[in-house]
């Protein structure tokens, strides 16, 4: 039996669940070095992503010979509710981890270093959404306050310009990516989509297009009970963040006519607009994984309906 080791990270001090006992280590570099020594041969070291944080473990697992699996943060909430538990404390969601690892360990992706070059688009993609999303409730925080839309501007403008700088920084990274072009070639799929999907599907080999769909968490799924039959539901158990530049760039996509002739027969089969352009989003990331896989630029014939007789 693989040895686990789920570990709950945090600023100063991790916890870690080995299915027995719930041990602290320090999360500097030498507490996690004397925490890896430790561990059995050939074990299983599983987390949450939680930036520079969370990637000083995984790094340091992984050199050692380790196989490192990064949680999603959502998959550890469903599976709470699933188990019907409220507790949510450092060692409860360690052996959360556990449990879940165990349980999946099977249909986990392994985790590895990225290159430098891919870390750093990951960074600078990273950078802009932070601010974009600060920038966003900063906005809505001062028209509560009805400050004057004059003020709001100069007050945002040091934002916008640090975004603008960071997007013309991840336009330049994206050139040495020569994957980069196939996924550029999507109507809806613009620099900073192209970015969070290559950070992805470079980083992580997976088995078929439908795996990167659930990793995505776009994948829908049931939602029945005895005779009732419920409209299906996405998961939303994956990346959150690769999942909304998905659908920004559906919204952009179906002002073309590319996908604006998919996305009105969504409409006309009784999908909401909200649903169609997420039907619209899992055909840009399907699309997407075969171009890459494929090494080849978009053709609008691939997505083109039939026409009438």
């Amino acid at each position: 039996m693989i040895p686990i080791y789920a570990v709950d990270i945090a600023n100063e001090n991790n916890v870690c669940f080995d299915g027995t006992s719930v041990k602290n280590f320090k999360n500097t570099e030498s507490g996690v070095k004397v925490w890896v020594d430790k561990l059995k041969p050939n074990s299983i070291v599983a987390l949450e992503p939680t930036g520079g944080y969370s990637e000083l473990v995984a790094t340091a697992a992984y050199k050692a010979g380790h196989t490192v699996f990064m949680i999603q943060p959502a998959w550890i909430k469903s599976h709470r509710s699933s188990l019907g538990r409220r507790a949510k404390t450092d060692p409860t969601d360690a052996r959360l981890i556990y449990d879940y690892v165990e349980s999946k360990k099977d249909k986990l992706f392994a985790w590895k270093p990225m290159d430098e070059d891919l870390a750093n688009l990951k960074r600078l993609v990273r950078q802009r959404q932070g601010l974009a999303q600060d920038r966003s409730r900063m906005r809505q925080r001062l028209k509560a306050l009805q400050v004057h839309p004059t003020l709001i501007a100069t007050v945002l403008d040091g934002v916008e310009t640090v975004i603008k700088e960071l997007e013309v920084q991840i336009k330049a990274a994206l050139k040495t990516f020569p994957e980069s072009k196939f996924l550029l070639s999507i109507k809806g799929i613009g620099p900073i989509s192209a970015a969070y999907l290559l950070t992805v599907l470079k980083h992580i080999e997976f088995k078929n297009v439908d795996s990167f769909i659930a990793w995505i968490g776009i994948d829908p799924v049931p939602s029945d009970s005895g005779n009732r039959k419920a409209p299906r539901r996405i998961s939303k158990r994956g990346d959150k963040h690769l999942r909304s530049a998905l659908f920004v760039g559906a919204m952009a996509a179906i002002r073309s006519a590319t996908w604006s002739a998919r996305y009105e027969r969504f409409i006309a089969k009784g999908l909401k607009p909200h649903q169609a352009l997420v039907a619209i989003a899992k055909k840009l990331a399907t699309v997407a994984y075969h171009l890459f896989k494929k090494q080849v630029v978009f053709d609008p014939d691939m997505v083109a309906l039939p026409k009438a007789a």
